[in-house]
């Protein structure tokens, strides 16, 4: 699988190259190849307990450092040295109304960071479309 890849909810990611990709049993969604493996976790609620929705900066929780097509959020990367050496993980918070993507990307190589960079400039939200109601005149 490689190329624009629609999630759910409304989320769509870009894959650089071609990857193997799978749904898991958690409902979490896992895309690899040789030297990058990509982790994403949705979270969509209805709205507020009044039923109002909840902006993207509040989904978010913490200031934003980046943005996309559709979505605000916050990027980091993150190092986690363990026997093999130095784990790098790219971090990618992404909110939009009433959802947040957490998407995680990992490497061994500094070199992988393009990589996540480019994944995160794929990212892209549609708000799924309401289902229209037909109404027929009497």
């Amino acid at each position: 699988m490689g190329g624009s890849v629609d999630l759910w909810d409304g989320w769509r990611l870009v894959l650089p190259n071609e990857c193997m990709a799978e749904r898991n049993d958690d409902g979490s969604w896992s895309a690899w190849d040789a030297s990058h493996t990509i982790d994403v976790h949705i979270i969509t609620v209805t709205g507020t307990e009044t039923g109002l929705p909840i902006d993207a900066a509040a989904m978010l929780g913490v200031a934003s450092n980046t943005a996309g097509a559709g979505w605000t959020g916050l990027a980091e990367e993150l190092s986690e040295p363990d026997a093999e050496g130095p784990a790098y993980r790219f971090a990618i918070s992404a909110a939009a109304s009433n959802t947040l993507m957490s998407c995680w990307v990992a490497y061994r190589q500094p070199e992988g960071r393009a990589w996540a960079d480019s994944v995160c400039r794929g990212i892209e939200h549609e708000p799924p479309t309401a289902k229209r109601r037909l109404f027929r005149r009497a």
